[in-house]
């Protein structure tokens, strides 16, 4: 298990364009002798990264299920991180200044699934649960753990009709958030106007936007 715990001001302006940029660059002797395929998945991690981001700012967390004040919100990444997403999702936290109700958010990451799983269930403080696309086989609607307000994010749309709260996934060409309200609704979360107005990077996979559609 490996963490990374950030807590840094809030009120930091985030231009998502440098960021990438800068880890072009401080990346080049690994990354530019890569294929062209291998480039455009670092790209696809980029702009899941970001999704993942605006979810963290713009979900109604309740703070009587959060830990105690001061105390940080715990995210477990869950697979072999080939393109360091969890690297690119802390910069992009750490940059923006982004945190759940003034906690600070912590990162750890786990190879295996049931490792993760077992450190959430004696862990009241993990609240997002991350799933990389290279333990989409050990992922099962059932393994959501039963904790109010708990998400979990799938990173691609091999997760979509999963069970998870979020996934990215292409519509139309177009990489987007996708959410199932079904499950959002029974954990005890819900979305705020700012995520739901923005229909090129949201859209709804499961209900309407105003509550649960049951099957």
């Amino acid at each position: 298990m490996r963490k990374l715990q950030l807590g840094l001001p809030r009120g930091m302006i985030l231009v998502f364009a440098v960021f990438f940029s800068s880890v072009s660059v401080s990346s080049s002797g690994k990354e530019g002798l890569m294929l062209p395929l291998e480039k455009s998945k670092f790209h696809l991690v980029n702009l899941q990264v970001t999704h993942l981001s605006h979810v963290f700012k713009w979900i109604k967390w309740k703070e009587g299920d959060l830990p105690v004040a001061g105390k940080p919100v715990k995210c477990v990444i869950v697979g072999e991180d080939r393109h360091r997403f969890r690297e690119r999702l802390s910069f992009v936290v750490a940059e923006s200044g982004t945190s759940v109700l003034e906690h600070p958010i912590e990162f750890l990451s786990f190879g295996k699934m049931d490792e993760a799983l077992r450190f959430t269930k004696k862990d009241a403080s993990v609240m997002i649960l991350v799933v990389l696309d290279s333990v989409d086989e050990e992922w099962t609607s059932d393994l959501y753990p039963n904790r109010p307000s708990f998400i979990v994010y799938g990173q691609s749309e091999r997760f979509r009709k999963q069970g998870m709260t979020f996934c990215s996934r292409s519509i139309h060409n177009r990489l987007k958030l996708a959410v199932n309200m079904k499950r959002a609704n029974r954990s005890g979360v819900s979305l705020s106007n700012e995520l739901l107005k923005r229909k090129r990077i949201f859209s709804v996979d499961n209900g309407i936007a105003s509550g649960p559609e049951e099957k």
